[in-house]
């Protein structure tokens, strides 16, 4: 069950949020969340987790700068994960 909404969740994310930024690689968590990974060197990562009820964690790394946060789908989404999707977009395009 706790996948089940996961899922539809992180459909939710995707349409709303994730449609003009690169293909992350995709996997589910232990817990049952799925996850989101940018990957582009060993100091630009991004990482995203979508939980049951919507919730979003995060997570970067780009250079010296680390963001990390919660949000949830649905409410205005974070300004630093948005800062952090716009880099991914950036280094997909260089």
């Amino acid at each position: 069950m706790r996948l089940a909404a996961s899922v539809a969740w992180a459909e939710a994310f995707i349409d709303s949020t994730l449609a003009a930024a690169p293909e992350p690689d995709v996997a589910v968590d232990s817990d049952g969340e799925v996850l989101f990974e940018w990957l582009a060197g060993p100091r630009d990562v991004l990482t995203i987790s979508v939980g049951p009820g919507g919730v979003v964690n995060f997570a970067s790394l780009f250079g010296a700068n680390r963001f990390h946060g919660v949000t949830r789908i649905g409410d205005r989404i974070a300004g630093p994960l948005l800062a952090c999707l716009d880099q991914v977009k950036t280094q997909a395009s260089e």
